[in-house]
């Protein structure tokens, strides 16, 4: 929730100490682990297979992937395994540069294990070529989890501020998770042609804070302290449906996919807001500012609209070598509210200020291209680029999104069989451009802590190693 109180200043200069604070909080805070893409599609791929080809599986899926990739392409697949799952194992890379204004740059890393699809077909002899099969993945999981603090004595300032101390501290923690279930159904309508659907339960929940704090002394023994916290936390459980159809030729395959939106059918949300300051000095000539703006809502509603998506992809296969592409395009979203928790009255001056979550996202096209080359009766070599853009939406306010870098992805690895189980071992490297922050990439405080993410520029670099198995 973006607090709009207007801008307020320290009657001893606070102002000009409160950035040079806060922009060391910021680097002590983003040491800690960071990752996570809350505004990208393509991040995580569904299947071992497919995360060597970097997700170009639409027009050519062969395995149990096909439940989420094409679910027309499952009737055309003679040898399906029972059952396939994979891992993902991540080591992101974030660098946040020029902090708050200034020089300084920091990064974070960490590794954390994905765990993205279990899959498999259900025995049921069914009349005709009919087949039903059953998926469950992450499709968005983010963690965020920075704290950091600065106490700087009369020693640590600078002689132009009349302060004896200053301390601050930021807090922000986003936590997102997505899952879908879904039961496949598909049938093979002629030679070479499948049609198949997959219905999927959606389960989001996603939980954000963001809290900001000073105290500051001048050299008179006069006090004046900020708090600024707000955070939302809300869960949508819902339905939607993959559509695919797959063609199948000698040496040559394609497949188009469509994905509705979602339609909400339980949702949960709470929202909170505390904006305090005490000891300033506002207006000139000055008069004491002590503000109070605290309000905190339960049980509202809540809605975060997932796009519709087209799909579209192609194999052709020569000898030994096949070449698979795909492309899909997710439409825009408007803005809209995820939380609409109304706009309150603050208990001082009487400033009206917005609870609300809202989100927007832009027309996104990813597309992939990956190699396939067979080596030997059990072995195979895989190369793939993608790209995974970001759908963040700079030109407007939105409030959940906080990665706008677009990512490339390029990924190798092999596959191969020991008695009835195959396994694949992969590894991949995504990079990110830098952009320069815009817009209130975080807005869920108020401006001091928003202020120093949009002032900064981004890079991004992520490794990936994929480990694999079917039986």
């Amino acid at each position: 929730m973006l607090l709009k109180t207007g801008g307020y200043r320290a009657g001893f200069r606070l102002s000009l100490t409160l950035r040079a604070g806060m922009a060391a909080i910021a680097v002590l805070a983003l040491s800690t682990p960071l990752w996570g893409q809350d505004s990208h599609y393509w991040t995580l791929t569904y299947g071992a297979r497919a995360s060597l080809l970097g997700g170009a599986l639409i027009g050519s899926v062969m395995d149990l992937s096909a439940t989420y990739y094409n679910p027309g392409a499952l009737p055309l697949t003679e040898d399906l395994d029972v059952v396939m799952t994979s891992t993902v194992f991540n080591y992101p890379n974030v660098w946040m540069k020029d902090i708050g204004g200034t020089d300084i740059d920091i990064r974070s890393s960490n590794l954390n294990q994905v765990p993205i699809v279990v899959a498999g077909m259900f025995k049921v002899d069914w009349h005709g070529s009919n087949r039903l099969g059953y998926s469950v993945l992450t499709r968005h999981r983010v963690r965020l989890d920075f704290y950091g603090s600065v106490v700087q004595g009369v020693y640590d300032l600078p002689d132009t501020i009349d302060l004896s101390a200053f301390a601050g501290d930021l807090n922000l923690n986003e936590e997102l998770s997505e899952t879908w279930v879904g039961l496949c159904w598909a049938r093979r309508l002629r030679s070479g042609i499948g049609f198949g659907l997959t219905a999927y339960g959606t389960f989001r929940n996603h939980d954000a804070s963001l809290g900001v704090s000073t105290q500051a002394l001048d050299q008179r023994g006069n006090l004046a302290c900020t708090q600024d916290i707000g955070y939302y936390r809300y869960s949508d459980y819902g339905i939607l449906v993959k559509m695919g159809v797959s063609f199948g030729f000698q040496g040559i395959s394609c497949g188009l996919t469509l994905t509705t939106p979602n339609l909400s059918v339980y949702s949960d949300a709470k929202v909170g807001t505390n904006h305090t300051k005490a000891g300033y000095e506002t207006g000139d000539p000055p008069n004491r500012g002590d503000y109070m703006a605290v309000r905190y809502q339960e049980g509202l509603k809540a809605h975060h609209k997932m796009p519709l998506s087209l799909g579209a992809g192609a194999n052709y296969s020569l000898d030994n070598t096949s070449l698979h592409f795909s492309v899909e395009y997710f439409f825009p979203v408007d803005e809209y509210d995820v939380i609409s928790a109304g706009d309150f009255v603050g208990q001082t001056h009487g400033d009206t200020l917005s609870q609300g979550v809202t989100h927007a996202a832009r027309g996104v096209l990813n597309f992939g291209l990956g190699i396939e080359q067979t080596l030997g009766e059990d072995v195979k070599a895989y190369a793939s680029f993608s790209t995974d853009f970001s759908s963040k939406r700079r030109d407007v306010q939105t409030n959940l999104s906080v990665s706008d870098w677009d990512i490339y992805s390029i990924m190798i690895g092999s596959t191969f069989r020991v008695m009835k189980a195959r396994f694949t071992l992969g590894l991949g490297l995504g990079w990110g451009s830098e952009l320069r922050g815009s817009g209130e990439p975080v807005a869920i405080g108020g401006d001091e802590g928003a202020s120093l993410i949009r002032e900064a520029s981004f890079k991004y670099r992520m490794y990936k190693f994929v480990l694999g198995f079917s039986f």
